[in-house]
């Protein structure tokens, strides 16, 4: 798209929910939390309200050892019509599978990829099913696994300060 010779940058509104404990929750650097409403009402409302995606993050799940809360993502997925990415509790290529499974779109992990820098490829390079046309491909870099065996993902992270 282009304006007056300038290319144009579409711009997009993601919103982002924090949850906790299966309800999203509001706050000031995660204290003095209080109670927003369910993750999947609130999700529809922002996609109703022109939001091009939606983040749910579970803010404790990493804190407490545990995986993100597969019925709330599932009960989310099943309300959205824009991409939908999870985030929190995603320690491995399983967890991020499982995500996608209760119908995730994308998947945002920090922590874990920090600790365990071969997580971002192990997620992005899914094991294929022998007998699929694509088996063997998978860790092969010149010969990609077929866009439709791989779903698609955004992995996010951040680099510790220095």
């Amino acid at each position: 798209m282009e304006s007056e010779g300038k290319l144009m940058i579409t711009k997009r509104i993601i919103a982002c929910l924090d949850v906790h404990a299966g309800r999203v929750v509001k706050g000031v650097q995660f204290i003095d939390l209080v109670d927003a409403g369910d993750p999947a009402t609130q999700a529809a409302r922002h996609a109703c309200e022109g939001a091009d995606e939606i983040v749910l993050l579970d803010i404790t799940a990493t804190h407490e050892g545990r995986q993100t809360l597969l019925d709330t993502v599932r009960r989310t997925a099943r309300e959205l019509f824009v991409p939908f990415c999870v985030g929190g509790g995603i320690r491995s290529a399983k967890d991020a599978e499982q995500v996608f499974d209760a119908g995730a779109d994308k998947v945002s992990v920090n922590s874990a990829a920090l600790k365990d820098p071969m997580l971002i490829d192990a997620i992005g390079r899914p094991e294929v099913p022998d007998g699929h046309p694509d088996a063997g491909t998978a860790a092969s870099p010149v010969s990609p696994v077929s866009p439709l065996v791989v779903p698609r993902l955004i992995v996010r992270t951040s680099v510790a300060p220095v």
